[in-house]
């Protein structure tokens, strides 16, 4: 019970106050103010926050929880938030509460040094430093925070990853992406993305990734970022972006391409940029080859040509023989129709030099061309993402034509010579009729298959004489 006492006479008051229209203008107002506990009160990020751990580097993180509160100071309580509302409730500001608690976790999270991995053996230790940090903020208002509960951090949690493995002295390399930034390749023609398909790690089970293979040829260059440069933010908020990044990295600097990144990004963000994410840059560079770069070709989409001093040894016809092998060309085309006379028209400039009389260098043409469409279409499945590789070598007196796609385990059928009559009676396919048409082009051919890929080598005897034949 409550009782309320004044010292006023109600009856004079009223008279006294005819000229207000007997209303006095003397008021008292009173609140009531329940000192009770409140909870249940939820709590909970509606986007993740970024973490940077010690184990994984920055993941992000969401969290859920409860909390309670209790007013402590009425006074302070009335001057800071209720004012004159006549009537206030928790509705009224567990919005504004709950951004205090959201604003302050990531910043506390990270202090709380506690890995991801055991965060989920953690949550009282991590409520209770969490309460007493943000405590003071809540009494600053006029409340108290009695409690505040950690009930869940979502399992999935991933990480981006780019791995990549690069040989260098061929320049080749081959590389899966789980979710990250797309790596930048500076050729003479532009600058092009690195595709590859991927979640990121953690985020599904059993997930698989595409890996896809590109080479380096002299003078070219590959950069590998973190989104911290690319999400980084001008005085007016503008991001960096993606855009960017590209146009910058074709513009010509010297030799210093990191260097030169950096100033232009200094220079957008301005000197008083407060840095919000790491900014790490990695970048392969390919050094010009002295005394030129050898045979080029008019190329673009991947379709560069890496021309390579000679090796001795190989993988095709000649070995085991002390027969040098020496790298005439090698570049990638993305699986796209029309790409096969791109493959033509490249091998066709590569071998200019060699006089290759117009017959038999017309029928190499019309190899390559078929042997490069039936990778892209059966082997790649038309997958733009999944590049063919050609590779041009000269082995003793032999010239080989290898073309690579990836086929994984599906087999390619042996060359039959074409029956018109049974196809059209269904008894026949015309899927062998390529590799057909490829073995009477050239002097030799080759198809060798394992787990990832399909190769099929078109061999052309320099010197006359040399047995004719197929292996399989």
């Amino acid at each position: 019970m409550y009782e309320l006492k004044t010292n006023n006479l109600p009856i004079l008051s009223t008279l006294q106050a005819w000229q207000h229209g007997f209303e006095s203008p003397f008021k008292a107002e009173v609140y009531f103010f329940s000192t009770r506990r409140f909870t249940d009160l939820k709590w909970g990020t509606q986007n993740p926050v970024m973490l940077r751990d010690p184990e994984f580097g920055p993941i992000r993180l969401r969290a859920f929880g409860s909390y309670a509160i209790r007013v402590k100071d009425a006074p302070t309580f009335l001057r800071e938030i209720v004012g004159t509302d006549g009537r206030f409730t928790t509705e009224e500001i567990t919005n504004q509460l709950r951004n205090m608690i959201v604003a302050r976790f990531a910043n506390i999270l990270g202090q709380a040094k506690i890995p991801a991995l055991d965060l989920a053996g953690n949550y009282d230790q991590l409520g209770q430093f969490l309460q007493q940090r943000i405590a003071p903020e809540f009494e600053a208002v006029g409340l108290e925070l009695p409690n505040l509960l950690v009930e869940n951090i979502p399992p999935k949690m991933f990480v981006t990853c780019l791995y990549a493995l690069l040989n260098p002295t061929t320049g080749h390399m081959v590389f899966a992406n789980a979710g990250h930034d797309v790596p930048y390749r500076r050729t003479r023609q532009g600058v092009v993305e690195l595709r590859a398909r991927g979640m990121p790690l953690g985020l599904l089970p059993n997930m698989t990734y595409d890996q896809h293979e590109a080479t380096l040829r002299p003078g070219e260059c590959v950069l590998l970022y973190s989104d911290g440069l690319v999400e980084a933010h001008s005085p007016t908020r503008e991001m960096f972006g993606f855009p960017r990044l590209q146009a910058m990295m074709a513009e010509p600097d010297g030799d210093d391409l990191l260097a030169f990144l950096l100033n232009r990004l200094h220079g957008f963000t301005g000197p008083h940029w407060e840095q919000e994410d790491d900014v790490t840059m990695v970048l392969l560079a390919a050094q010009p080859r002295a005394g030129g770069e050898g045979p080029t070709g008019s190329q673009a989409d991947g379709g560069e040509v890496l021309a390579a001093q000679p090796r001795a040894g190989g993988d095709g016809p000649g070995d085991g023989q002390g027969q040098a092998r020496e790298l005439l060309a090698r570049f990638e085309l993305p699986s796209r129709p029309g790409n096969e006379r791109r493959a033509m028209q490249q091998v066709a400039e590569v071998l200019a030099p060699l006089g290759l009389p117009q017959g038999k260098l017309d029928k190499l043409k019309t190899a390559v061309a078929e042997a490069t469409m039936n990778g892209m279409e059966h082997g790649n499945r038309y997958d733009e993402t999944i590049p063919v590789l050609i590779e041009v070598t000269r082995e003793g007196d032999d010239l080989v034509v290898s073309i690579t796609d990836r086929g994984l385990k599906q087999p390619i059928p042996e060359a039959v010579t074409p029956d018109l009559d049974a196809k059209l009676a269904g008894q026949q396919s015309p899927r062998g009729w390529g590799l057909f048409l490829i073995q009477n082009m050239v002097d030799e051919m080759h198809v060798t298959t394992d787990d990832v890929h399909h190769t099929v080598k078109l061999v052309i005897h320099l010197t006359e004489g040399a047995q004719r034949g197929t292996t399989g």
